[in-house]
């Protein structure tokens, strides 16, 4: 017989056989098989020391479920030929398993398999199992390890092959590895991060199912790993980068709450284009966030070609916006925009300056005249001589001899003009050119709009055609389109009838207003 396997034993008695040992030599038994053994008496139960020869020519052994707490050294130093131990399901823990005082045990014993035990620390497991010299895989699932920080671990560096999942350790367990390791589960443990794994140049195959993992591992490009399961983990994100630089053969990414931004789009690229095996794909690849997206499969994703290129998005955005600002830049400069600002905001600021309210109340002049220093002789000798000449003459406001010294000439215009109720504007070629005239013309018409009367008087001292008007003078060329305006001829009979027509706007209610306004004056 080589092959014994005995299953769902109850064993009543307590190990105190009366049986006629045999010499390893004459048994043939290489593998045992013992799983599943209840004894209500094992407290009470002999030592089998007696039946150490059996266990001597061994190659496999079994012990699963069999409440197995103590591993005498004589046991595992006597057991020079096994190779593959598997001790599940029992009672063991660092001390009971190897005692300190083993010198050499299980000595040729390749494959370890300690899953659901009472291991606990990290450090001293690596340290009992540094004294199996031939020892290539190790299975510790389902106990208790974790390793405190700052603690350091002692590996064979035959090692290869490891089984840690379903503990409670964390991501420092890294640098508890074996440089040798080629084969590592830390799947259904505490780890959030995964650290450069440049260490372990040897590694084929990690398995991380289960764990706390917030980002994708960023592994060196030139390392080894052919297999990744990080499924069932917290990554929101994944590098691409990293991951094209790996030469995976089998990829595990599912059950992840990934953002399905743009920026996902790649990876639904590279499982197209890579030769790897994507287990789960697509169906378990799912969207968790935004919630548009959120239970969407990845591969069925549609997005905006402007949406997912951000530069193209900028470049369009950026054009547009340089075009706005040279389409207003070019309005601004062809409408005299700026000028106009400028000119409001000093007409607001002379306005507070001044107690209008008051200075509007009282008029003191007929007429304010507004008018280029060109035609400053047509005014002084013809104007200024038939008004003020006049029975009873005009009160007449120029720039030259009213303006207050001392003053800003804004205020003074906006006060002059304030105190005139006419204003009349000599219109000629140099009247148009003029700086000065166009801010008096621009605060009359705004004197237009704040008493609601037609107070502005245009007097055409000579021709000007329209394309010769600039386009700040554009309520100017309006107003000469709109309005009736007096044109002064060279034909000395209607020159008269010219000056009558003048003095008749000038007449009109201004009188009254003036007897009214005396009136109350004199009342208060």
């Amino acid at each position: 017989m080589e092959e014994l396997y005995l299953s769902t034993i109850k064993l009543n008695g307590i190990g105190r056989w009366n049986i006629q040992t045999v010499s390893a030599e004459k048994i043939n038994v290489r593998k045992v098989s013992i799983i599943d053994v209840g004894n209500p008496n094992f407290y009470q139960f002999y030592s089998l020391d007696y039946l150490l020869d059996i266990f001597t020519p061994l190659l496999e052994l079994t012990i699963i479920k069999g409440s197995v707490f103590y591993v005498p050294c004589q046991v595992s130093e006597g057991m020079t030929h096994l190779k593959y131990l598997d001790f599940s399901s029992n009672l063991l823990h660092g001390s009971t398993f190897i005692p300190q005082t083993c010198l050499v045990p299980f000595p040729n014993l390749n494959v370890l398999i300690l899953n659901k035990n009472q291991f606990k620390n990290l450090q001293s497991l690596s340290r009992l199992t540094a004294k199996l010299k031939n020892l290539s895989h190790l299975c510790v699932s389902h106990n208790s390890l974790f390793l405190p920080k700052g603690q350091t671990c002692t590996w064979l560096q035959t090692v290869k092959h490891i089984d840690l999942s379903h503990n409670i350790l964390e991501g420092n367990v890294f640098d508890c590895l074996p440089a040798s390791l080629e084969f590592i589960d830390l799947s259904y443990n505490s780890i959030t991060t995964v650290p450069n794994l440049k260490r372990l140049e040897n590694l084929h195959e990690i398995f991380l199912t289960g764990n706390a993992i917030v980002s994708f591992p960023e592994i060196a490009a030139d390392h080894s790993l052919k297999t990744l399961h990080i499924d069932y983990n917290k990554i929101t994100d994944v590098n691409i980068a990293s991951l094209q630089s790996l030469d995976l053969t089998e990829l595990k990414l599912s059950h992840n709450p990934f953002e399905c931004f743009c920026t996902i789009q790649s990876f639904s690229n590279y499982v197209q284009q890579t030769d790897a095996k994507i287990i789960d794909w697509p169906d378990q690849y799912q969207c968790d966030s935004p919630q548009k997206f959120r239970g969407q499969v990845i591969k069925y994703l549609k997005f905006s070609p402007i949406e997912c290129n951000i530069p193209l998005f900028i470049g369009i955005f950026m054009a547009s916006v340089a075009i706005l600002v040279a389409v207003c830049v070019i309005l601004c400069i062809k409408y005299n925009v700026t000028w106009y600002v400028r000119t409001l905001w000093l007409w607001l600021k002379a306005k507070r300056s001044l107690n209008v309210s008051q200075v509007q109340k009282h008029y003191q002049f007929n007429a304010f005249i507004s008018y280029s220093e060109h035609d400053a002789w047509w005014v002084k000798n013809k104007l200024l001589v038939q008004l003020e000449n006049n029975e009873p003459p005009y009160r007449i406001c120029i720039h030259e001899r009213d303006f207050k010294p001392g003053k800003p000439i804004i205020t003074n215009i906006i006060n002059c003009i304030s105190k005139s109720y006419k204003t009349i504007f000599i219109l000629s070629k140099n009247f148009v050119q003029s700086e000065w005239c166009h801010y008096e013309f621009f605060f009359a018409h705004q004197q237009v709009f704040d008493d609601k009367k037609d107070s502005l008087i245009l007097l055409l001292l000579e021709p000007i055609p329209k394309n010769s008007i600039p386009d700040r003078f554009c309520k100017l060329r309006k107003l000469m389109n709109k309005n009736t305006y007096l044109e002064w001829p060279q034909n000395e009979f209607q020159q008269g009838f010219f000056w009558k027509r003048l003095k008749a706007v000038l007449n009109l209610d201004f009188h009254s207003c003036c007897i009214l306004e005396e009136s109350i004056k004199g009342a208060n």
